[in-house]
């Protein structure tokens, strides 16, 4: 953050940390502190837990007319501020966000594979959204803000488990836009362990259920939508769901072994065209984008594609995610709460 490349008397750093953290986050931010006046050290007694609780204290202190919000593990890019800051002076634009990437790709198969994906999506994905009209949202990992669609919207939710896509949906509804970049970069730590992935994804699913819950029905009545973007949104919201029914398909393929034909349960042209979209759509994806990244300057990442045939699983693995997220949200109606996810503490760029 000391490294970004804008002028040094207009940039405030407000760093917000727990009073019960058990590491060593007050020393280091602290450290920083007595070095260099722009970082602001922010202790949090508060009994309000999450991210969403610590982002809103950071905004109600920030005296910027740009406000930046970022996840403790990222690292933006020397022109990232300046890049947001240009997006950021369109009329209808009040937030800005750009292509996230992986810092620990090498620590193995489950930071690799979740690189892959981020990849894919903030390479292309997202950016796609946004050319053909669709919905365009923010991750918690970096955003910049008009301070102003603060005073208009109000602050982020602390109730849900993914304040991003809660607050990206209130600024649609709302008839304003969210820019995409993917020229502006921040690197990611992906989490390393299952477990820690396991975690963290079922917040981020569970969260997007709260959302369809909360927001479906409205926004498909919204007169401040177009239409492309409300088929978007509902599609994205409504598969959240249904991807639990995706792991039903599976026990029909051990059906099959014992003489069920998948055939009499759905016509082998729809099977035969699902099927060769499912094989190929990953390989294509990756290869586009380790392309796009290597006439950019980069070296090549070609060994990422063949390891692109591990999303299969991977993609199983997060429909059983889907599963018990639904089982917590709807079914047992779980208490939800926010857990931070575990940092193996890369910082160095393995591309």
């Amino acid at each position: 953050m000391l490294a970004l490349d804008y002028p040094k008397d207009r940039i405030e750093l407000l760093y917000i940390y727990e009073a019960k953290s058990s590491d060593n986050t007050e020393e280091v931010i602290k450290s920083y502190a007595s070095k260099d006046p722009r970082v602001v050290p922010v202790r949090r007694d508060s009994s309000r837990g999450g991210k969403g609780a610590a982002a809103n204290d950071g905004i109600q202190m920030a005296r910027g007319k740009v406000i930046g919000s970022f996840d403790a593990d990222h690292s933006l890019e020397p022109d990232a501020l300046k890049k947001a800051v240009c997006s950021l002076e369109e009329e209808n634009v009040v937030c800005v966000r750009g292509r996230c990437r992986t810092i620990n790709k090498r620590e193995g198969v489950i930071p690799m594979v979740a690189g892959i994906e981020r990849d894919i999506f903030d390479s292309l994905d997202i950016y796609a959204r946004q050319g053909l009209g669709g919905f365009t949202f923010f991750s918690g990992g970096h955003a910049f803000f008009k301070r102003g669609v603060f005073d208009t919207l109000g602050l982020f939710s602390e109730e849900v488990l993914v304040e991003d896509i809660d607050y990206s949906l209130k600024i649609h509804r709302a008839g304003l836009d969210i820019r995409v970049d993917p020229s502006i970069v921040s690197w990611e730590e992906s989490p390393s362990s299952l477990g820690a992935w396991w975690s963290q994804r079922k917040r981020w699913t569970r969260g997007w259920m709260q959302c369809t819950r909360l927001y479906l029905k409205d926004l498909m009545a919204s007169r401040n939508i177009s239409l492309v973007k409300k088929l978007d949104i509902g599609f994205l919201l409504v598969m959240t769901i249904l991807l639990i029914l995706m792991i039903l398909n599976y026990p029909l393929v051990l059906l099959s072994w014992f003489g069920l034909s998948m055939a009499s349960l759905y016509p082998a042209s729809i099977l035969l065209i699902v099927g060769i979209l499912i094989a190929i759509s990953p390989f294509l994806a990756i290869t586009m984008v380790v392309i796009k990244d290597f006439r950019k300057g980069e070296r090549l990442r070609w060994k990422e594609i063949p390891l692109t045939i591990l999303m299969w699983p991977y993609q199983f693995l997060q429909m059983a995610v889907s599963w018990v997220a639904f089982e917590d949200e709807f079914i047992l109606r779980k208490q939800s709460e926010y857990e931070k996810t575990s940092r193996s503490g890369a910082t160095s760029k393995s591309l």
